[in-house]
This record gives C-alpha cells, structure tokens and sequence, in this order.
C-alpha cells in the first residue's frame, strides 16, 4: 500500500500482538528484543526486494 504523503512505492508496517503497547519501551525486554529481531528480518526482506527492483536504491528507514 501506498501511504499518502510517501513517495515511495510502499512500505511494511510491523505490529505488536498488544493493543495496550504503545512504544516499544512498553514491552518487557524478552519481547522487545524478539520485536526488534523480527524488524531487521523485515528490513533485510525489503532491502533484498528493492535492490533486485531498482539497481539505484540505496537504503531502507526502519
């Protein structure tokens, strides 16, 4: 999806299985060290796929 103000061709978002979770500092640090380790999975992901798409890009804003 495409947010509105983005001029990029997409992004991903990550959630936390807590509705109650508003920062990240909110979660106990087992969990908040798991959150993290899934966003650099994803990053590595988006990273993969843009480079194969785009030979130019050059970066991913986690």
């Amino acid at each position: 999806m495409i947010g509105d103000v983005q001029f990029l061709p997409g992004y991903s978002v990550l959630l936390v299985d807590d509705p109650a979770v508003e920062r990240l500092s909110d979660l106990p640090k087992s969990k908040r060290l798991a959150f993290l380790s899934d966003m650099d999975k994803l990053g590595e992901a988006v990273e993969r796929a843009c480079g194969r798409l785009d030979p130019a890009f050059r970066r991913v804003n986690l």
